[in-house]
């Protein structure tokens, strides 16, 4: 487990145990104001609505954080010219919190939408507005299944790392590219609101990453000061 690694599971858990001590005070309000025991939160109908959000809010962040961990676990590819150190490299990937939440909040969408189906159609009994159900929330939950999926392949596939030599790429779908210095024709920036992308132009291809990714800002500067950059060479 790398420092960077263990900076984020020690920052996840501090913001875990006291997302926890809040939840809990929270409820225990709702139960003082309701004038009915913490141990009933649970049960009475004035304040289980206040305790059931507490614990989703939790198992969310709880579930969008191990996504996080688990996927920058994963190990870096082997790069060409041999044993590069950790340091020499710039790593950037797509395993963030922004698109675990997204990709955990779809996933849990779409089950709970098929479960629903099931149970509608355990229900049914040949009901055509039953059945009705049944497509409706079947396919909607397929949509945002397929949706998640997209987000979880995304932070486990998708990186550009920078090395001594040249550029590793790997998209989407888990096709990797890997170019030397000498293959890259010019870096350009292109700035956003708030947001920025970076693209390296080779004969075969373009190479892109966004400033959603980890380690952008420096990439940036690297790459911009070891390519032609093409804003410079326009100009001329």
């Amino acid at each position: 487990m790398t420092n960077e690694i263990r900076k984020r599971v020690k920052s996840y858990l501090r913001i875990s145990i006291m997302s926890l001590l809040l939840s809990v005070g929270f409820v225990w309000l709702m139960c003082l104001f309701n004038e009915c025991p913490l141990r009933q939160a649970f049960i009475r109908a004035e304040t289980k609505g206040f305790a059931w959000f507490a614990v989703g809010g939790n198992v969310y962040w709880l579930a969008t954080c191990t996504l996080v961990i688990v996927m920058n676990l994963w190990p870096l590819p082997k790069l060409p010219g041999g044993s590069w150190k950790r340091e020499q490299l710039i790593v950037c990937k797509y395993s963030e919190l922004a698109f675990s939440a997204i990709a955990v909040m779809c996933v849990a969408l779409g089950g709970g939408m098929l479960y629903g189906g099931l149970l509608n159609l355990n229900a049914s009994d040949d009901n055509s507005n039953g059945l009705e159900a049944v497509l409706i929330l079947g396919i909607m939950g397929l949509v945002f299944v397929a949706l998640g999926s997209v987000f979880i392949m995304y932070m486990k596939n998708y990186r550009i790392i920078f090395y001594p030599e040249g550029v590793f790429y790997q998209n989407l779908f888990g096709k990797v590219y890997v170019v030397t210095n000498e293959q890259i024709e010019y870096v350009s920036i292109i700035p956003a609101y708030q947001k920025r992308s970076l693209r390296l132009h080779t004969v075969d291809r373009d190479l892109w990453i966004n400033s959603y990714c980890s380690c952008y800002h420096e990439a940036e500067k690297y790459a911009l000061s070891r390519y032609p950059d093409f804003a410079v060479n326009k100009s001329r």
